[in-house]
């Protein structure tokens, strides 16, 4: 095959910015952004957090985490209180109506995702999923990288 790295990238790129915005497509981003990230990380980790810990966790500013969690208790989603061994900390604690949430768009997500890959055929569904988490691990290395040389450029 002929086609360079180059090429490639530029065939990636133009695939997600010339397909339109569906509701599909919305609705899968916003399973790995904003509240739903948040409320799935609070569900994985055992139900509660700092807020600087939920905007390192997510890579975003201390400004939008605060917005994100408004947003949230304003659902009923999450609570807000005291920390109780460092009573200047505020704790992030998702309720049971937010870890209901996430059940239900877990589930919505697992279905839309099913039908994907039924719909590219049991190789091609396979082989998608080997390169995305090939592709996941290598970001995730890369992003280990960069942190390690900032912190050595630090001290």
């Amino acid at each position: 095959m002929d086609t360079t790295y180059r090429e490639l990238a530029y065939r990636l790129i133009d695939v997600r910015a010339t397909h339109a915005p569906t509701r599909a497509r919305r609705f899968i981003d916003s399973h790995f952004s904003g509240e739903d990230l948040v409320l799935s990380y609070l569900n994985r980790h055992g139900r509660c957090a700092f807020p600087k810990e939920l905007g390192e966790a997510m890579d975003v500013t201390t400004a939008r985490i605060a917005a994100i969690l408004r947003k949230l208790e304003g659902q009923g989603l999450i609570t807000r209180e005291l920390d109780d061994r460092d009573g200047r900390k505020v704790v992030v604690r998702i309720t049971q109506a937010g870890v209901d949430f996430v059940a239900k768009r877990r589930s919505e997500a697992f279905d839309y995702f099913v039908d994907l890959l039924e719909c590219m055929g049991p190789e091609d569904a396979a082989e998608y999923v080997r390169l995305t988490e090939k592709a996941m691990d290598i970001i995730a290395d890369k992003e280990r990288a960069r942190v390690e040389r900032l912190e050595v450029k630090a001290s």
